[in-house]
């Protein structure tokens, strides 16, 4: 069978290629070795690309697509989303420098309070460690590792994370994680108005609460976050 004939055929590689049931016969494999190196099959898979649209088709992807839009809603920005203890907080990921594994915090003498745990390594530097859980006031919040006599830098093998933030001109701040969920973007529909629990610590600093998964996520007022942090840093 020569090539021209082979195109004629319905999908010859299913009857005399590959495909078949039975042992091949078209000769032209010997030349191609397989199937999808002939010049037939090629020609079909181009044909079946460039076949034209059917009639409405485009039409009704396009009310498809613009009606999953218009449900979804204007999306916010990207939120780096973590937990502290039982508790998800999410904050916008344009604050975030770095995630690192979680490391010892060293103690800094004669300096002690909620806030301000310590020192921790970073990029060959020292930089303040805080406590977001006793900044926000939040229940059952991881415990942190404070052991002067291990190495600094180094890092302790779970599942916690330190995140790193700053803001512009403002001081880095590290603070650890119980756990890093990823980044997402929400509907902001979804955010649900806090201003009426602000009599609770944790609220006051929130912008709202949206649904994640089957949790709710407490979004962070970077305003407020970076402002109390600095803050904490003038406390004894």
């Amino acid at each position: 069978m020569t090539t021209n004939e082979m195109q004629t055929e319905d999908h010859c590689w299913s009857k005399i290629g590959v495909g078949s049931s039975k042992a091949p016969t078209c000769h032209i494999l010997n030349e191609v070795i397989h199937c999808r190196n002939c010049p037939v099959y090629t020609n079909q898979g181009r044909n079946l690309l460039e076949r034209p649209i059917p009639a409405g088709l485009l039409q009704q992807w396009t009310t498809s697509v613009a009606h999953s839009a218009s449900e979804a809603g204007e999306l916010s920005e990207s939120q780096l989303i973590f937990r502290l203890g039982d508790e998800h907080f999410a904050l916008s990921t344009c604050y975030f420098e770095e995630v690192i594994s979680m490391r010892v915090v060293h103690s800094i003498p004669h300096r002690s309070g909620k806030v301000v745990k310590g020192l921790v390594a970073f990029r060959g530097r020292l930089e303040l460690c805080v406590s977001m859980g006793n900044l926000l006031g939040v229940e059952k919040t991881l415990e942190l590792d404070t052991h002067d006599r291990l190495g600094i830098g180094e890092t302790i093998s779970d599942g916690r994370r330190i995140l790193v933030i700053s803001r512009g001109d403002d001081a880095r701040f590290l603070f650890p994680v119980t756990a890093v969920l990823g980044t997402y973007r929400f509907p902001l529909g979804q955010l649900q108005d806090t201003s009426a629990h602000e009599a609770h610590h944790v609220f006051a600093y929130l912008k709202g609460i949206f649904p994640y998964l089957e949790s709710t996520v407490g979004l962070m007022n970077p305003e407020l976050i970076f402002e109390a942090l600095a803050r904490s840093l003038q406390a004894r």
